[in-house]
């Protein structure tokens, strides 16, 4: 327009400039809502100019002509995937096309990235046998990013939260989780929290013995004139384990007593 000498309403120079750059920003930070409305400011950008140049252009020459040329509208509505379709142009008046090839146009429909937050408890694996865990918190926030549709459809099952407990034993320990999601589309970007806490025990099973040990006897009873006598596994008082026997000889009643019972 400028070489033709062509004054336009608005040149779209320096904001047209500005949205490219805001476009390629976004497009790399992966702030694709962002992206698209900055493309949509320069699609609006153009779109004035070419309808500004055809108005004041009375008799534009071939090469402007053919810059002007927009095809005819073509309807999208419900299009779910790509498409590429033959389509009249919509020429000027006076303009007739000389040995014009055929004018195809592509539309290219994609998925909206977005991102989503799921819930998902928190499983083991690997605990070695004989060993219990518990796992805190038994929940944690799944952060994941990736097509619109996927994550409207995926559900509880379809994301995986464990921790890997092989090789580990008895204490405290702090671990990463590790999440798997059965769409491979999705991008899973982080967890909350980001580590989880195991604490690991041994389990006591009803078969384990405990042992008599003579410290579990009170000295109350030493004191009061009670007696211990211990009877060898050979002895008939010994029991089935072959233990030895505890034998405990009571005092006779006392003649105090005895006297004051006859007094009462």
């Amino acid at each position: 327009a400028r070489s033709r000498g062509i004054a336009l309403r608005q040149s779209y120079v320096r904001v047209g400039k500005s949205a490219a750059v805001q476009a390629s920003r976004y497009a790399h930070a992966r702030q694709y809502r962002r992206m698209r409305r900055s493309l949509r400011k320069l699609r609006t950008y153009v779109g004035r100019l070419i309808r500004d140049i055809g108005r004041k252009a009375c008799e534009p020459d071939p090469e402007l002509a053919t810059l002007l040329v927009q095809t005819e509208p073509l309807d999208i509505s419900g299009l779910t995937e790509s498409l590429t379709q033959r389509v009249a142009l919509d020429l000027p008046e006076g303009v007739t096309p000389v040995d014009l090839p055929p004018v195809f146009v592509t539309v290219e429909v994609v998925p909206i990235q977005t991102s989503s937050v799921i819930q998902s408890s928190v499983e083991e694996r690997g605990l070695e046998e004989g060993l219990e865990a518990v796992i805190e918190p038994q929940e944690v926030r799944v952060f994941m990013f990736g097509p619109l549709p996927v994550l409207e459809s995926l559900a509880v099952d379809d994301v995986r939260v464990t921790v890997d407990l092989f090789g580990l034993m008895t204490g405290t320990h702090i671990l990463d989780p590790l999440v798997t999601v059965s769409a491979n589309e999705v991008e899973v970007r982080s967890t909350q929290p980001a580590q989880v806490t195991v604490v690991i025990t041994g389990v006591i099973t009803s078969t384990d013995v405990i042992t008599p040990s003579a410290t579990l006897l009170p000295d109350l009873l030493l004191k009061g004139g009670i007696t211990m006598r211990a009877e060898g596994a050979s002895d008939s008082t010994s029991n089935s384990n072959g233990l030895p026997s505890m034998v405990l000889a009571l005092p006779p009643p006392s003649q105090t007593h005895g006297r004051k019972g006859v007094a009462a």
